[in-house]
């Protein structure tokens, strides 16, 4: 089972630290969340940063909930895992179509979703950042669809890790964030599952994809 190690649903500041001005506001929200944390920049960095996984874990994973009003006009960070020298990225086109690769050391080649996603529509996302064999693998599960990229690294552990919502790289993007869960895996396919708040406040799952 994964480990789920932090949840945030933007009622009360979770995340270690920030750039720019990240709102938790209540402009778009998912399902029962009482806020949304929003991000918009415009070729300025604006994130927040979640501390690190601790100890040396083999896997470190992250999801949560997106919602664009508009995609981007031009290819727009959403979210990085961090471990050691490599930066896991999901990536939003102005089409409409997400992509998963890393930068760093391993470099991991660009892969895409398959299809345009759907503005106005809140998605539940999950990416994992496997460090526990060379190469490196970094997954990413939309709905149904699985994405995976590989990259050789001498190493096989990086170690602790962090988590930033946004982007660290000056671009602009405005996009809406819910009810984030970050922590580590056992295996390949130990993905948490879709995570949503109920009336009552209680967690369901599904290994679907989600509209609020």
């Amino acid at each position: 089972m994964a480990t789920i190690q932090v949840v945030d649903n933007f009622s009360t500041q979770a995340w270690a630290s920030s750039s720019g001005t990240p709102v938790r506001g209540t402009t778009f929200l998912h399902g029962n969340e009482p806020n949304s944390l929003e991000i918009s920049t415009t070729a300025a960095n604006e994130f927040v940063y979640y501390s690190n996984f601790g100890g040396a874990p083999t896997r470190v994973m992250t999801g949560f909930w997106f919602y664009f009003s508009s995609f981007p006009g031009a290819d727009a960070q959403i979210a990085k895992i961090d471990v050691a020298s490599c930066e896991a990225r999901l990536i939003m086109q102005s089409s409409g179509e997400p992509y998963i690769k890393a930068d760093g050391s391993p470099t991991m080649a660009s892969q895409l979703y398959g299809s345009n996603l759907s503005t106005g529509t809140w998605y539940w996302v999950e990416l994992m950042l496997d460090v526990s064999a060379n190469p490196w693998e970094f997954r990413a599960i939309i709905g149904a669809t699985t994405l995976s990229t590989t990259g050789a690294l001498a190493a096989s552990d990086g170690g602790n890790g962090f988590v930033l919502l946004g982007t660290n790289r000056a671009d602009t993007i405005t996009c809406y964030y819910s009810y984030l869960h970050y922590g580590t895996a056992t295996g390949d396919t130990d993905w948490f599952g879709e995570q949503s708040q109920s009336a009552g406040g209680t967690n369901v799952s599904a290994m679907m994809l989600g509209v609020g």
